[in-house]
């Protein structure tokens, strides 16, 4: 796990509570991961009765930041920010943490009775959280 060792130990540790009190906080959160820019788990959250695989969405949000990243440029519309990934089940939602350091990304997958606009803010708030710990 190349990002833990970037990121220490005391880092990762205050990143898995910010997760934690995302998941804790807005209701219709399943699992929420913070992945590095090559797609390795940084850190977890997983409700009661989730069955997501927190390794292989980890994997998946890098490929698809990175192809989100290529459209919008290709475009001419700079980099994105965020992805949203609506299902008749539920919602997954990806956010580019560019300004951490190392460059990571957050993957939320909520369920059908989360509310987007509650969704969006809750994730960029913890984002911006956990871009100030990995500074």
């Amino acid at each position: 796990m190349k990002a833990l060792h970037r990121l220490g130990k005391t880092a990762v540790e205050s990143i898995q509570r910010q997760l934690r009190q995302l998941g804790e906080n807005s209701p219709g959160i399943q699992l929420a991961v913070l992945t590095s820019a090559d797609g390795f788990e940084v850190a977890t959250y997983q409700a009661h009765g989730a069955e997501a695989a927190a390794a292989k969405v980890a994997a998946m949000t890098s490929s698809i930041t990175a192809l989100a990243d290529a459209i919008t440029r290709e475009t001419g519309l700079s980099t994105s920010r965020n992805l949203i990934i609506e299902s008749d089940t539920g919602t997954v939602l990806l956010l580019s943490l560019r300004e951490a350091h190392p460059p990571l990304s957050l993957a939320v997958v909520a369920s059908k009775q989360a509310i987007l606009g509650h969704l969006l803010w809750a994730a960029r708030n913890a984002g911006t959280a956990i871009t100030r710990i990995a500074e």
